[in-house]
């Protein structure tokens, strides 16, 4: 077996992006505070220090939350003022053109959860993607999802 066969470790050119899973306890999102959110990027910034990158994609699409807005018309305005309503709603993750190694956690997880045939026990989990600087692939950015799960 080739001694790099299963680690990359650094992205080949153009694979900037990184996606971590993070150990913790995953709460819906309305309960995470700033310092859950940097100590969740903290962790992941750490494991891409120590060398395990085991996928990279070179592009990330679905980083987008929105709220619908309510027309509210008062008296005899014909002026309509948009509010708020609702809930947020994200759009679903998609990685694009990536390379994930034979040992990666985050293969094991997506094949465990898709293969299973058992879909009432999906196991969701908190997912760092770190945006990587191209020059020395050190993380410039990061986004932290939370109960995550693959589709």
């Amino acid at each position: 077996m080739h001694p790099v066969q299963g680690l990359i470790h650094t992205p080949p050119v153009g694979y900037y992006f990184n996606v971590t899973i993070v150990e913790g306890n995953s709460k819906s999102p309305k309960s995470q505070d700033s310092k859950s959110f940097m100590d969740k990027a903290k962790s992941a910034f750490n494991k891409i220090k120590n060398g395990a990158i085991d996928s990279a994609f070179q592009e990330i699409s679905g980083l987008k939350a929105s709220i619908s807005p309510e027309p509210i018309i008062s008296g005899g305005d014909t002026f309509a003022y948009q509010v708020p309503k609702g809930n947020v709603t994200f759009e679903p993750l998609l990685l694009q053109r990536g390379l994930i190694t034979t040992s990666s956690e985050l293969q094991e997880w997506c094949k465990k959860c898709l293969l299973s045939g058992d879909f009432s026990t999906i196991t969701t989990k908190d997912v760092v993607v770190t945006l990587l600087n191209p020059a020395d692939h050190t993380p410039v950015n990061a986004w932290v999802f939370h109960e995550a799960y693959p589709i």
